[in-house]
């Protein structure tokens, strides 16, 4: 997802305060900051992060 990111039709982001202005940008914000730690410290995007086991 980017900042641009328009949600339509019966998606329920469409409506939620955490996909919509300052707020999603935060979000967006903090992905792009734990993206970099995983990269830099497990040389993986933090989608392959998520999904290792703990």
């Amino acid at each position: 997802m980017r900042e641009d990111t328009q949600f339509t039709g019966d998606d329920l982001r469409k409506n939620d305060p955490k996909f919509q202005g300052d707020r999603f940008r935060q979000y967006l914000n903090a992905v792009a900051e734990l993206d970099a730690f995983a990269r830099e410290r497990y040389q993986k995007n933090v989608l392959a992060l998520a999904r290792t086991e703990a």
